[in-house]
């Protein structure tokens, strides 16, 4: 009977190291530091990048420049002549003060905004799958800024771990201030060995209307049997 019981005790412990833990603060956590740890590098990439280009520039070559010879003019003498202005009574407009049209704002446009927040997503961030694990990811997007974002802009990868099969596309439907789209890709978790079982993986997606801006992430532990 206590062989038993001994036997049982050191089996749970073995099922409670290997199991993911559960804690949903921990878990957060971890994904923070992720998702941090990725935008960082990114933004060292773009920086990078930037001077990569700037130092590829090619260098202009200096043109000697054109000296004209200065040579002298004479300049004639003007006597100014002052016109005699007679003045020109104006009555004033029939009907009191209807001189101005009052505000109406045509003068002046609203600078153009992009910016989103996320108000749902599937799965959360932090949830749990095994190597090769394929699912879908949404996320609802809500256009926070003052400009309708264009059907024919697109959704795209932009960095991180690349796990999606899903290849760029258009958002394919106007998205005006206010209002919200759902966007949905393909994710396979990665395929992972025992020594990077429970790392959180994070990829970065992002809208581009020329420039990036609103980057959704997916944030996902990957754990081995």
């Amino acid at each position: 009977m206590k062989k038993s019981l001994f036997v049982m005790i050191i089996l749970a412990v073995l099922l409670a190291g290997c199991a993911p833990g559960q804690n949903p603060e921990a878990i957060q956590a971890q994904v923070n530091t992720a998702v941090a740890q990725t935008l960082e590098a990114e933004n060292r990439i773009a920086e990078s990048v930037e001077l990569t280009v700037a130092a590829q520039a090619p260098l202009s070559t200096p043109t000697a420049a054109f000296v004209p010879t200065p040579t002298l003019v004479t300049i004639p003498t003007f006597t100014p002549v002052v016109p005699t202005v007679t003045p020109v009574a104006i009555n004033p407009p029939s009907g009191g003060g209807g001189g101005s049209s009052g505000g109406g704002g045509g003068g002046s446009s609203t600078s153009k905004i992009y910016s989103c927040s996320i108000v749902a997503e599937k799965p959360y961030d932090g949830a749990s799958f095994r190597p090769g694990d394929s699912f879908d990811k949404s996320w609802t997007i809500k256009n926070t800024g003052s400009a309708t974002w264009e059907a024919g802009w697109e959704f795209e990868y932009k960095g991180g771990e690349d796990m999606s099969p899903t290849g760029d596309f258009l958002i394919g439907k106007q998205v005006k201030p206010g209002g919200t789209i759902t966007l949905v890709i393909e994710v396979d978790a990665p395929k992972i060995t025992q020594k990077d079982s429970g790392k959180v993986f994070v990829m970065t997606w992002s809208l581009n209307n020329g420039s990036h801006f609103c980057t959704p992430y997916v944030a996902i532990k990957v754990f081995t049997p």
